[in-house]
């Protein structure tokens, strides 16, 4: 009898079941890692829970190799394809394997298929599954991707971090007419003052928010009216709670509230940021770009596809021909890609070409970390990170694990230029391949 009579009850039947087995694989992990507890509170960047309990449900993590996978690809690797039968939940993505006309596929592949060859086929699958979870999440340890296990040596590196740039001065320079930068604690502030009250562009590190605020109203500036949040991370967003108390609005792309409102956490750094308060939270929202009139200046508010984050804008000040990037650009350093926040090496690399069709020979770029740039400095980031993409993404389609890869220094003509930031060159590359395989 051919597979086609019965498969439409038995298969969605597996599917369910070899999922299960993945998904108690996958809660063990959880709790396994659970007995590895995260050191202290903060860091940039990690997703609310909805998007924690997403990534480690659909994500599994290869210990001998360094690999992740979602449960669709480790299917892959299993050697079946599921058809319609399979749970279609949006966070699992839709994989070319599910592309139109796949049950088709399916369905003349498997004619003339026995019930019997079935059912045997069916419990090798089961099997395999069962074994590979096994081997992916042996009792009472759960392996971490490897860029998260090199952070977690470190004693409470966040809270270093914090600590550091926290220490730092507020220095404040003037860009072009009432366009100013304050960089120090945390990542770079911009700040347009007038009669209509100050505009500011990302809130710095909350340990510092009584400098930041004062550097904002220094020299008759005036109480700030509005803030742009650029994207969710606490070196960008930890003042929200002191600007909302100083009567300032807050303004920033749909899904940075979103990530906000949750607990998150920052798989690189085994960190988890528990939510804003309410007041420290948007209160005005766009889904892709905004316009603002403010002080004789037109800012332009644009979102990109996810790149450091799912949540990231760029703000230009058209009449001065300022463009403030947030971390769509670190200036001299290796960025860092949050892939708990649904950061992409493509959706960076695309990021930057799009504040490139907008920048000119005259430019002035704020960058998230750095010192104030000009557009060759963006391309120069832009061209290092679609050779290093490039590099890597063939290295790990030829089949290569991480500890391979770092090992051949492939980044070892950018170090001397990129590599001096709190993101070292191994550490890049092995978050770079990590973030690579998550979204192959």
């Amino acid at each position: 009898m051919a597979l086609s009579g019965y498969r439409q009850h038995l298969w969605p039947m597996l599917g369910a079941r070899i999922e299960l087995i993945l998904r108690g694989m996958s809660a063990q992990v959880n709790e396994n890692q659970r007995g590895h507890p995260s050191p202290g509170k903060g860091a940039p960047g990690g997703p609310p829970r909805q998007h924690a309990e997403r990534m480690h449900s659909n994500v599994l993590y290869w210990p001998r190799s360094g690999c992740i996978f979602r449960h669709h690809v480790l299917a892959e690797r299993l050697s079946f394809r599921l058809s319609a039968g399979w749970p279609r939940r949006a966070n699992l993505g839709s994989p070319s394997t599910r592309a139109r006309g796949g049950d088709e596929r399916l369905n003349s592949r498997f004619e003339g298929i026995s019930r019997r060859a079935f059912v045997r086929n069916s419990a090798s699958l089961l099997g395999g599954a069962y074994l590979c979870a096994l081997h992916l999440a042996p009792a009472g340890h759960a392996e971490r991707p490897p860029a998260a296990q090199a952070a977690a040596g470190a004693p409470d590196e966040v809270e270093q971090m914090i600590q550091y740039m926290g220490a730092q001065p507020v220095i404040r320079q003037q860009l072009r007419r009432n366009i100013f930068v304050l960089s120090g604690p945390g990542g770079n502030i911009g700040l347009l003052t007038g009669p209509d009250g100050s505009v500011v562009v990302d809130s710095g590190l909350e340990v510092a928010h009584e400098r930041i605020l004062a550097a904002v109203a220094g020299e008759g500036a005036g109480a700030p009216q509005l803030l742009i949040n650029t994207h969710l991370h606490f070196d960008h967003t930890g003042g929200n709670l002191s600007f909302h108390a100083a009567g300032a609005r807050i303004l920033a792309q749909d899904n940075v509230r979103a990530r906000l409102s949750m607990p998150y956490t920052m798989f690189l750094y085994q960190h988890t940021f528990p939510p804003l308060p309410p007041a420290a939270l948007p209160t005005v929202t766009f889904a892709s770009s905004t316009r603002i009139y403010a002080n004789g200046e037109q800012l332009e508010i644009v979102g990109v596809p996810p790149a450091h984050t799912d949540g990231d804008a760029f703000v230009h000040f058209t009449d001065s021909d300022v463009i403030q990037t947030g971390d769509l650009l670190f200036n001299g350093f290796y960025p860092l890609v949050d892939m708990s926040a649904g950061g992409r090496m493509q959706g960076l690399i695309a990021a930057a070409d799009k504040i490139l069709e907008i920048a000119g020979p005259k430019t002035i770029l704020i960058p998230g970390h750095g010192p104030v740039g000009a557009t060759a400095d963006l391309r120069a980031f832009r061209n290092m990170m679609a050779t290093v993409t490039e590099r890597l993404t063939k290295r790990i389609a030829a089949g290569d694990p991480n500890k391979a890869i770092v090992a051949d220094r492939p980044t070892s003509d950018f170090d001397a230029r990129w590599g001096g930031g709190f993101m070292k060159p191994d550490q890049f590359v092995t978050m770079a391949c990590d973030v690579i395989r998550m979204n192959h």
